[in-house]
């Protein structure tokens, strides 16, 4: 069986959108998933092309908690994600078997990292 892949979207220089790739961090210790930084959109991109079941982190603005999300959620105005416009467009376009989960802007990271393990797992 092959490891789990967890796409981590978000910008590590910007203190708002970096919580998502600290989630990942401490998931990739555990050695249970293969976690991909995405960097820029042609990248991801590429992985959605890819015809592998993925999941894909992202922090989401006034989100209280971790979060299960449907791509109709990053299309709404109701979530708004850093990657909203991006990801939310790409994914409808293409329609990748992903799971969608989304952490808010700054938390306990061992909290969260716990709730999104669970989702992972459940």
């Amino acid at each position: 069986m092959s490891m789990v892949k967890i796409l981590a979207l978000g910008n590590e220089f910007i203190k708002q959108d970096s919580f998502a790739k600290e989630v990942s961090d401490a998931l990739s210790e555990k050695g249970d998933y293969e976690i991909i930084n995405i960097k820029d959109s042609f990248q991801f991109l590429e992985y959605l092309q890819s015809n592998e079941k993925l999941i894909i982190l992202d922090v989401v603005e006034n989100l209280k908690g971790v979060r299960l999300l449907e791509v109709s959620d990053l299309i709404n105005s109701s979530i708004l994600s850093a990657h909203d416009l991006d990801a939310g467009f790409f994914l409808q376009l293409i329609k990748p078997d992903v799971k969608i989960i989304g952490v808010p802007m700054q938390g306990n990271l061992e909290e969260i990292q716990t709730e999104v393990e669970k989702l992972l797992k459940g």
